[in-house]
């Protein structure tokens, strides 16, 4: 298995809804079909998106797609035989893509291009955006390593590729001669025969002149200087050499700036001596002022716990007062929260009586009601007459109805109207007596008093028992609010009389059995003897605290044992005075004595450098009493010493020779200096007639120093030097020069080569029956496809024929077209995968193709899937939809169809 695609995740795709299709590595056919606006576009930029890294052959492609493509196959483990499985999603920019793993394989690799291969988008069946369509060029990248051959040829200017070995005069011909490498070539050549002709111009005018005499007789000349300058050398050697043997005398004594700062140590030592019995001195008398006051200590001692005891005693009082203050706040407090209560209570109770009093008019109307409620009816049902009594008037109605009902059986209906009109006015007649009333005058006076009383009370008159229903029920609220107000009373003075009861307890003396506004003048008055009590306390207190705080002892040092002493606060100050100062007397002594101790240390490490010093230059231990008169004898040895090396130095510098220069060796020559006057006199004579000859030579001269780029004044022999220097590294220059330029035209020429092979590769491949038998499967047509070269010669394009005539592939018809582009692209996937089968990714790739060569196109795409490979068909068309599904049932299972909905 080559490489085939396994999963699609959908996540952010447009129109498309987020979905995952599975195992598709086991479908060698995937229809999927859409309309317009279903996402199919959407789906391919997310496959471009996820499998590649180069994208700009197809174009603009959307961004904000995310999702992930799975693919499995061998061409993913780098051409091993386990198949390997890789994901791909857009948001992975950094990780390997597709053509990552193309051009990775073993061997050359895969071209990055084969990923345009894998995929058609949107109908567009072009490789490549080209004037020409498909170019050899592309073919070229694509199947051999063309890309780096025209990378290396774009390095060479057209100069190079054109130029011309000529063998005979030693150089190449360039055309143009343009660059900046080629410039410096031809500028190069033309130095070297500038250079050349000046150097014959010298052996002509300089070498065989008086200017070379002169020049012969001045080196002699320098020559015998230069062995004066050696004597002279020489001569400074020995003097550097006793110089180095003073300065060593010199070494075993101190230098005249450690002479100096052992004396300024010697000073500093006598000195810190001195200070040293002052300061002794002066602690001998504050020791003895310290001894006179130490009485002063131990009596500020006894006052210190006096004070704090007294502190003691202030403290236990607050804390008393303090106590007694809770007390009675808590009580206060208790007793303004209880009378606070009885107080609203009492005003709460006044309130519900005066409510009660204004309800109870209503509570007597509704008890009032439901008496008379019942003996209104009792009144009214003993006015009924008997219904016994009417017994016969009922018999006589009765037959009447029936002697009607039997004539009006027998359809004697004129008989029988006369009956039932009887019937009707004896049945009136037997209601109004059995319910009209009938009353004793006893009872028709009861009634006539209830009506008279209900009228005077309501306004109205009692017509019924309703009317005393009706104002009953709308006094009934009222009459059940009362008794519910009645025991809200009761509970009232009764939480009043427990509340009282807790005021009697707390009370000093209780309170008397008085009037209630005689109890609450009383509570008052408790409360305003708390609030005195409270407001005195916490004055006893405030006052307890300014004297405690007076004292200035926190409860941490308080003294619990008396010390038998009175604290005052004048003996106490006064104390605390004297203490202070034999405090300040004390810290004097230990200031004193730590800078006696300083000094003292000081005088240890003086005493000890000095030491130090006198033992490393006079080889021995030497006593402080001594250091003055042996650091004088030191001094006076240094002095002459110094002056003996000082004449060295000055004779050493008169020759002016620097250490680098002194010569060890003998020359054999004594250094005059008169003779070496005499010598710089004649040298000077045979320069200036060097002078006046040169001068006669100076447009030789100048001419030398322009060629050779150094400066004119130089002498002559300075000047051929540079020149004949200047002549090597132009040589040398172009030399390597000429060696680089070679190198490309020889370069150039064997790419020229190269591409003619490539080229000659490409029309093999084209012509490879596999790519006839794909083509014509396709088109059913064209037999053969070949490149030829434009009319300009600028691109080299490709052609198809049919076997009679030749058509450029840009010329085809879009049909045609993409027909032929469909048979290279798989002809050439087979060549490069070496027949391994791939996944092919076609979108509406031949919709422009001719309804009866669709079935073609469609055979041929199942049959290379029959034959292993992975084929993504994406359509809109309904008739390509058809075929495929007609065609690709002898896929089987490996076919597959998936409709998108918007």
């Amino acid at each position: 298995m080559g490489l085939r695609l396994s999963e699609i995740h959908i996540n952010e795709c447009g129109p498309l809804s987020k979905q995952i299709w599975k195992n598709l590595e086991t479908k060698n056919l995937v229809l999927i079909y859409g309309k317009n606006e279903s996402g199919k576009s959407f789906l391919i930029d997310l496959l471009i998106n996820s499998l590649f890294k180069n994208k700009k052959d197809w174009g603009y492609l959307r961004g904000g797609i995310n999702g992930k493509v799975v693919l499995v196959g061998s061409l993913l483990n780098s051409g091993g035989p386990e198949p390997r499985r890789a994901e791909f999603s857009p948001k992975s920019r950094s990780a390997n893509k597709l053509d990552d793993y193309f051009v990775k394989l073993p061997g050359a690799g895969l071209p990055a291009e084969l990923g345009k291969l894998l995929v058609v988008r949107a109908g567009e069946a072009e490789i490549i955006r080209h004037e020409h369509g498909l170019t050899v060029e592309f073919l070229k990248n694509l199947f051999s390593q063309k890309r780096i051959i025209n990378e290396i040829d774009s390095r060479f200017p057209d100069a190079v590729k054109n130029a011309k070995i000529n063998e005979d005069e030693g150089r190449i011909n360039f055309v143009p001669q343009k660059g900046n490498e080629i410039k410096n070539y031809y500028d190069l050549l033309d130095k070297q025969k500038k250079l050349n002709e000046l150097w014959q111009d010298v052996n002509e005018k300089y070498e065989s002149g008086e200017l070379k005499t002169l020049q012969d007789k001045k080196k002699a000349l320098e020559a015998k200087k230069v062995k004066l300058e050696l004597a002279r050398r020489h001569l400074a050697y020995k003097l550097a050499q006793e110089v180095e043997k003073k300065k060593k005398e010199l070494e075993h004594f101190p230098r005249p700036e450690e002479i100096a700062e052992i004396k300024r140590k010697i000073e500093e030592f006598k000195q810190k001596n001195r200070e040293v019995a002052q300061l002794s001195g002066r602690i001998k008398k504050l020791e003895e002022e310290l001894k006179a006051g130490a009485d002063v200590d131990k009596e500020l001692r006894l006052q210190e716990r006096a004070r704090r005891f007294k502190a003691l005693l202030f403290s236990k009082e607050k804390k008393e007062k303090q106590e007694e203050l809770k007390k009675l706040e808590e009580s206060t407090n208790r007793l303004e929260e209880l009378y606070k209560k009885y107080r609203e209570k009492v005003l709460t109770q006044k309130q519900k009586e005066k409510e009660l009093e204004s309800k109870r008019p209503v509570v007597e109307e509704y008890k009032w009601l439901e008496v008379v409620k019942e003996k209104y009816a009792n009144l009214i049902e003993t006015g009924q007459k008997p219904f016994a009594a009417l017994k016969p008037a009922r018999i006589i109605t009765f037959l009447l109805a029936l002697v009607g009902v039997i004539l009006l059986l027998f359809n004697k209906t004129g008989l029988a109207l006369p009956f039932l009109l009887l019937f009707l006015l004896g049945l009136i007649l037997v209601l109004w007596q059995r319910f009209r009333p009938q009353k004793s005058p006893e009872e028709s006076r009861e009634l006539q008093a209830v009506k008279n009383e209900f009228r005077e009370k309501f306004g109205r008159e009692l017509s019924s028992r309703a009317d005393l229903e009706t104002q009953a029920k709308v006094r009934e609220k009222d009459f059940y609010e009362f008794g519910t107000m009645t025991e809200q009373l009761q509970q009232l003075k009764n939480e009043c009389y427990h509340l009282l009861t807790e005021l009697s307890l707390l009370a000093p003396e209780g309170l008397p059995a008085v009037e209630m506004g005689e109890r609450i003048e009383q509570v008052e008055k408790i409360l305003t003897e708390n609030r005195t009590g409270v407001e005195r306390l916490k004055q006893e207190i405030e006052d307890i605290s300014a004297r405690l705080s007076k004292l200035d002892v926190e409860e941490k040092d308080f003294e619990y044992e008396d010390p038998g002493v009175e604290f005052s606060r004048e003996r106490y100050e006064q104390l605390k005075i004297k203490a202070d100062r034999l405090a300040q007397r004390q810290a004097e002594k230990s200031d004193y004595a730590r800078q006696v101790e300083k000094y003292n240390l000081e005088l240890d490490e003086l005493s000890q450098e000095i030491s130090r010093c006198f033992q490393q230059k006079f080889e021995g231990p030497i006593e402080p009493e001594q250091w003055e008169e042996k650091l004088r004898e030191a001094e006076n040895e240094t002095k002459k010493l110094s002056e003996e090396l000082s004449n060295k130095v000055g004779a050493l510098s008169g020759l002016g020779i620097s250490e680098e220069d002194y010569l060890a060796e003998d020359p054999g020559e004594t250094y005059q200096p008169a003779k070496l006057r005499e010598l710089e006199n004649e040298l000077k004579e045979v320069s200036g007639s060097i002078t006046e000859v040169e001068n006669k030579l100076h447009d030789l001269k100048k001419d030398i120093a322009f060629q050779a780029e150094s400066d004119y004044t130089l002498p002559w022999d300075k000047l051929l030097e540079a020149l004949f220097s200047k002549m090597e590294q132009t040589r040398e220059e172009l030399k390597k020069t000429e060696a680089i330029l070679l190198s490309k035209v020889l370069l150039s020429s064997v790419i020229k080569d190269l591409d003619r092979e490539e080229t000659e590769k490409i029309e093999e491949i084209l012509q490879a029956p596999e790519v006839g038998q794909m083509l014509f499967s396709l088109t059913n047509r064209y037999k053969e496809i070949y490149p030829r070269i434009t009319d300009d010669g600028k691109a080299e394009i490709l052609c198809v024929s049919d076997g009679t005539d030749e058509f450029p592939l840009a010329e085809l018809s879009t049909g045609a077209r993409e027909q032929v582009l469909l048979a290279l692209r798989i002809a050439f996937i087979k060549k490069l995968l070496r027949n391994r089968s791939c996944f092919l990714i076609l979108d509406d790739a031949f919709q422009h193709t001719d309804y009866e060569r669709r079935p073609l196109i469609v055979d041929s795409l199942v049959e290379l899937a029959n034959q292993g490979w992975q084929i993504f068909y994406l359509t809109m068309d309904d008739h390509i939809r058809d075929l495929f599904q007609a065609h690709a049932s002898c896929l089987g299972a490996r076919y597959q169809f998936i409709e998108l909905s918007s």
